[in-house]
């Protein structure tokens, strides 16, 4: 009879190849949605597995399907960073190389097989090492994920600190919902790794923990099944200008450890030169607003403004000691809090005032406006009609 663990496996497969027929109808197909759609092909598979062979372990089929299930865990971590190198990097291609990255997989599941395929070693140490060493393996090919999924984190995280440099906008561009993913999927990894060990309290805990690391991969395939059909726009690929903008990857951690002095020695000009430029580049923010558009580049402003990039790059940072994505969100800001503060828009709703100010989406809106000014956009409004009495409530979201 079919029991609860395994009708959530049933239940996290159907999703899983929900959105691998999602990604593959995709209009406008990019690399990172193909390679997620064989990632999620691959969980749809292994969930399959696990129903098919639940508490079946000695029958040659079910004993095959366990040892295709441990390699696909081992498949996870590798598919997950090439997915998110796929997303920030404009230039990112399928390279021989990436396939070093699967070789544990060929020799975990060779090692897995052998007693399977040579049926001398079927009985006698081997086999017993094998069945003794269940478990070890089980938490190796978790620390395995585990690993690849942090550095999965290291690859964005790279990625968002040098998009400040280069890009003034918020929402997916800067991906914080692949974020949010990888970090669930470290907690998935991390309870399912002390699901292996039988605690003083006995198997209870253990099992608690094994259905709660499988709850949460299920929770999770529709929570990425919610947000791609809610918000289709995550599956779009990240637009090549702004992948393409950052440093070459050969000089990326050099300039991301150098101080701002250092990393500008080879562009300086004159103080006088500079300030001039600074002075320029000031007005030209003044009187042609370019930050009203919500995806402004620092390519987009330098065109615009007739300042070469690496320039703007440099003034701002060493006499503003701001980044581009602080310098153009703090004239945001400043434009959304006149329009706040304006009596004759207080009847616009704070979308509106944000999507006027330059901010792509309410909650880039909320977020930036927090961090600037220490309140939410709502919160300056009230605060602002608290000290000028005479200003009319207005309908607000």
């Amino acid at each position: 009879m079919v029991n609860w663990f395994q009708s959530i496996h049933v239940s996290g497969a159907l999703q899983a190849l929900f959105l691998f027929l999602i990604l593959t109808r995709e209009k406008n197909n990019s690399r990172a949605n193909k390679i997620f759609s064989v990632l999620m092909l691959l969980i749809a598979i292994n969930m399959l597995v696990v129903f098919l062979t639940y508490e079946k372990y000695e029958d040659t089929g079910s004993r095959i399907g366990i040892i295709f299930s441990n390699c696909f865990n081992l498949l996870y971590g590798p598919f997950l960073m090439l997915y998110t190198l796929a997303l920030v990097k404009a230039s990112c291609r399928f390279h021989s190389t990436d396939l070093l990255h699967f070789i544990p997989t060929a020799l975990f599941g060779l090692l897995r097989a052998l007693p399977l395929l040579v049926p001398a070693l079927r009985e006698g140490r081997f086999n017993a090492f094998l069945n003794v060493s269940f478990m070890a393996g089980t938490r190796i090919t978790i620390i395995f994920g585990f690993a690849y999924t942090v550095l999965s984190l290291f690859i964005l995280k790279r990625y968002r600190r040098r998009l400040s440099e280069y890009y003034s906008g918020s929402g997916r561009v800067r991906l914080y919902w692949l974020r949010q993913l990888l970090l669930a999927a470290l907690a998935i990894w991390l309870v399912s790794f002390l699901s292996t060990f039988e605690p003083a309290g006995g198997a209870m805990i253990s099992s608690a923990l094994s259905w709660t690391a499988s709850l949460g991969g299920i929770f999770l395939l529709f929570a990425i099944g919610y947000f791609t059909t809610v918000q289709p726009e995550v599956l779009a690929e990240t637009p090549a200008s702004i992948q393409g903008s950052a440093p070459a990857s050969s000089k990326e951690n050099a300039y991301l450890s150098s101080t701002v002095q250092d990393r500008y020695v080879k562009n300086r000009l004159d103080e006088s030169s500079e300030r001039t430029l600074l002075a320029t580049l000031l007005r030209f923010m003044k009187s042609d607003r370019p930050y009203l558009n919500p995806t402004l580049t620092i390519v987009q402003l330098s065109e615009m403004s007739g300042i070469p990039a690496h320039h703007i790059s440099m003034v701002i940072n060493l006499y503003l000691k701001k980044n581009f994505y602080s310098f153009i969100n703090g004239y945001r800001v400043e434009e959304a809090k006149a329009r706040l503060a304006d009596a004759s828009l207080t009847a616009d709703k704070l979308l509106s005032i944000g999507l006027d100010s330059g901010f792509n989406s309410k909650s880039s809106f909320n977020a930036v406006f927090k961090r600037f000014m220490g309140l939410t956009p709502s919160g300056y409004r009230n605060m602002v009609r608290a000290q000028v009495p005479h200003v009319k409530s207005g309908p607000s979201l």
